[in-house]
């Protein structure tokens, strides 16, 4: 299965490299010869992974697009109920050695309403500042797809379906729902 995604993830990296103008792209032999630094080659492998492993499989298992607007990170999101939204980041961390092996999950509650103190922190939700007035709630996860050589892409996808339906289920027993309606 994983070079079936790694075939999808090479023609998504084509496909990237052909819209970038700024990029001189050599094609010998339907090879694509390109110097990357390692922001970039992390970036666009990240964002290939996801769009054609986790966001499909999410997909099946009843999420949907949804389109509330992320402070910071400029694609669409994910989401079962429309009170929490999924989103990848793909930028943190990606100057790191191993950034091609896990991405951030972010998990918006795009809201500027108190929440009540069981619900803040690490372990639940932080503020991100929307303007100088306004935040919105956010939780952050490490999703590492990859040890290694040993792929653990089902895995990550249950980890990011587990910890959206503990924040939305941790949210709905606080009354935070009855609150915005």
């Amino acid at each position: 299965m994983f070079n079936a995604i790694v075939e999808r993830c090479t023609v998504l990296f084509y496909e990237t490299l052909r819209s970038d103008t700024n990029k001189k792209v050599i094609k010998w032999a339907d090879f694509v010869y390109l110097s990357l630094n390692l922001k970039e080659s992390n970036e666009i492998f990240r964002k290939a992974i996801i769009k054609v492993y986790f966001e499909p499989e999410l997909l099946k298992m009843d999420y949907h697009k949804s389109y509330p607007t992320h402070p910071s990170i400029k694609s669409d999101s994910l989401t079962l109920e429309d009170i929490l939204h999924l989103y990848f980041d793909i930028l943190t961390g990606n100057d790191y050695p191993d950034g091609d092996e896990w991405f951030t999950a972010e998990y918006l509650f795009p809201y500027h309403i108190k929440l009540p103190d069981v619900l803040k922190g690490p372990d639940y939700f932080t503020t991100i500042s929307v303007s100088d007035e306004e935040h919105y709630w956010r939780h952050r996860e490490l999703v590492r797809f990859k040890y290694g050589k040993s792929k653990k892409l089902s895995e990550s996808l249950d980890f990011i379906d587990r910890k959206y339906r503990e924040l939305v289920s941790a949210l709905h027993e606080s009354s935070i729902p009855d609150q915005l309606r």
